[in-house]
C-alpha cells in the first residue's frame, strides 16, 4: 500500500483528514506534538529516509514545529519526501485563504501567529507562506489530489482518489474535527 502525505498548510482540515484515515483503518500520524517535523528534518540532515522512526505509519499530516527560534513547515520537507516517495499519494489540502487566516489567528489560543512573527521577524508573511503551498513546482509526484475544505463532496472525492490508487476506503462521510480546539483547553 502506498504512503499518503498531506502536504498543505495547517488549519486546512488536517484533523478531519487524520480522523478520516483512522476511520478507514489506516495508521495515521498527525503533528505528534511537533516531533514528526523534528524527526523528519533530523532524518534529512543525517541522510536517512525522511520517515525513519515512523515507518509503520501509512499517512502523515501536519509536519510542523514552532519554537521561539525554529519554524519547520511541510514546505521545507516536501521536496525530500517527494524524492524518496515518488509513488506515494499526495494530498494538497486547502481552504479559502481568508478562512485559513482567521483559523490560524485563533490557533493555540491566538498565540501561533504571534509566535511565528516573534520567531521569524517582521519579514514573515502568512499570505506568502499560504501561496507557496500551491506552487508545486518543487515536487515531481505522480499522484496528487486537491482537497478543498469548502467542497461539498470532498471526502467522497478523496475516497475515490484513494481507491483508484490502491487504498481501500469504506467510510466516506463528512468529518469535521477541530483537534486543535481540544489541544489547548
Amino acid at each position: 500500500m502506498p504512503k499518503v502525505f498531506v502536504i498543505g498548510p495547517n488549519k486546512c482540515a488536517t484533523g478531519s483528514l487524520h480522523q478520516f484515515f483512522k476511520n478507514n483503518g489506516l495508521k495515521s500520524v498527525h503533528w505528534d506534538d511537533g516531533l514528526l517535523a523534528k524527526r523528519m528534518v533530523s532524518n534529512v540532515s543525517a541522510g536517512l529516509n525522511v520517515i525513519n522512526g515512523y515507518e509503520d505509519y501509512d499517512c502523515f499530516l501536519d509536519f510542523y514545529l514552532l519554537t521561539p527560534d525554529l519554524f519547520i513547515s511541510p514546505l521545507l520537507l516536501r521536496p525530500y519526501i517527494a524524492s524518496q516517495f515518488p509513488d506515494a499519494l499526495y494530498i494538497l489540502n486547502s481552504r479559502e485563504k481568508s478562512e485559513w487566516k482567521k483559523s490560524r489567528l485563533k490557533h493555540d489560543n491566538g498565540s501561533f501567529q504571534h509566535r511565528l512573527t516573534s520567531c521569524l521577524g517582521d519579514e514573515y508573511s502568512s499570505e506568502d507562506e499560504y501561496e507557496r503551498y500551491f506552487d508545486t513546482s518543487d515536487i515531481d509526484v505522480k499522484f496528487l489530489h486537491f482537497f478543498d475544505l469548502e467542497a461539498p463532496d470532498k471526502f467522497k472525492q478523496l475516497g475515490a482518489f484513494l481507491k483508484r490508487n490502491g487504498i481501500h476506503v469504506s467510510e466516506q462521510k463528512e468529518i469535521k474535527s477541530n483537534i486543535s480546539a481540544n489541544l489547548y483547553k
